[in-house]
């Protein structure tokens, strides 16, 4: 009988390595689900830890953390690209200080680089109103904010960005700017009951225009939904510290209780986030309006250590270091040493408005940077004075070989 095919040796190893061959192209989609499922994982572990670190403004932290997710992965880009965002942002604000002119460059670039991939997220296009607005084009970022929203109606954060560049650049004018910023403030709250910063935002208005009471009782309602937020801390005590200091000439006692209030809620925000240079310096207002020089002093210190061209801490500090009792020579050697700083600071900043009225062709934009040199002028003039003043002091401090 003849041999069957069947059972032909040749047969039996072409059936043996196709078989194996369809189970290891079975084993290794298996294996590519599988470990594309746990790189996703990953991933959305680590984008999960990443957006709780930008909640408390730790943007390092978050970019460091999304380094470690896949970067591949379109969502994971785009977070890492919002934090460098926010970093710049949070470097940036108040926009009348120096910037980082060139992480801004590179942020747009990013953030287009992203767009052409995904043009149709509102969530990038209002990313890059943000850099817009920190690269001085204001009614550009405006625009910008529009198409996000356009593009996501129900989208809350970019109402809230798009007031915050109202208020930033007091855009479009000095007569309607805080209207309609409250407006974009309000649609942000209403999109999202449970979006704490529009109403922070809102809060910063009325401290504007002296309604301390009013900026607080918004804060007071916002803690129910935000208390893990160290800008709302911050900004409450910075009230109560504005509003004990507008007291100041005609209740002593009720500025004090104010300054005390000030106080409780500045080490609320420390002690959710210690690295605010800001809350450092404000709390050391509050310590000086108590007569605690020498906490305010290290208070300020601390705002420099974290932001080395705190032109007000400089200046805050040499002011203190003047009027001390029983002031010693290094106090006065240390005020002009502040001084010195806080003019060369100054001198570089107003330098750095001028190349930025050259590069924007923002009329509004240049408008305001117009202002802001006027502004840092007067500042330089005052240190200037300041220098004057304590060299007198040290001068005669030397001649004497006594305290002041």
């Amino acid at each position: 009988m003849p041999e069957s095919r069947s059972d032909s040796p040749s047969r039996v190893l072409y059936v043996t390595m196709a078989v194996l061959l369809i189970a290891a192209a079975a084993y290794f989609l298996f294996s590519y689900r599988s470990n594309r499922a746990n790189k996703n994982q990953v991933a959305n572990l680590y984008l999960t830890k990443a957006n709780a670190l930008m909640q408390h403004d730790k943007f390092d932290e978050a970019a460091d953390a999304l380094d470690k997710a896949d970067l591949d992965n379109v969502q994971v880009q785009t977070e890492k690209f919002k934090a460098k965002i926010f970093t710049i942002a949070k470097q940036s604000d108040p926009l009348d200080r120096w910037l980082e002119l060139e992480k801004l460059d590179e942020a747009e670039a990013d953030c287009k680089r992203l767009l052409s991939v995904d043009p149709a997220s509102a969530e990038l296009t209002a990313l890059l109103g943000i850099v817009y607005a920190h690269k001085d084009r204001p009614a550009l970022a405006v625009e910008t904010y529009k198409k996000a929203s356009e593009l996501k109606p129900g989208y809350s954060n970019v109402r809230n960005y798009w007031g915050y560049t109202l208020y930033q650049w007091r855009f479009p004018d000095s007569d309607s700017w805080r209207l309609e910023a409250t407006k974009e403030f309000n649609e942000a709250k209403e999109l999202d009951p449970t979006y704490a910063w529009p109403r922070i935002n809102l809060a910063v208005l009325s401290a504007l225009d002296g309604k301390f009471k009013d900026a607080i009782s918004i804060l007071s309602q916002t803690e129910e939904i935000a208390k893990d937020n160290e800008t709302l801390y911050s900004l409450w005590g910075t009230c109560l510290l504005l509003w004990g200091e507008q007291l100041q000439g005609k209740d002593k006692l009720a500025a004090y209780e104010k300054f005390s209030e000030a106080l409780d809620r500045f080490r609320i925000a420390e002690a959710l986030n210690p690295n605010i240079a800001y809350r450092h310096l404000n709390n050391g207002n509050a310590l000086a309006d108590l007569g605690n020089v020498d906490g305010a002093i290290s208070e300020y210190q601390k705002a420099i250590e974290l932001e080395p061209d705190f032109i007000e801490a400089h200046q805050n500090i040499a002011g203190l270091l003047a009027k001390r009792q029983d002031t010693e020579r290094k106090d006065l050697e240390g005020s002009l040493a502040h001084l010195t700083e806080a003019i060369r600071l100054t001198n570089r900043t107003i330098e750095q408005f001028n190349d930025r009225k050259t590069k924007t062709p923002d009329t509004h934009a240049q408008k305001i940077l117009d202002q802001w040199i006027k502004d840092r002028v007067k500042d330089r003039t005052d240190s200037k004075d300041g220098v004057v003043k304590v060299t007198k002091m040290l001068q005669r401090k030397n001649s004497s070989g006594q305290k002041l």
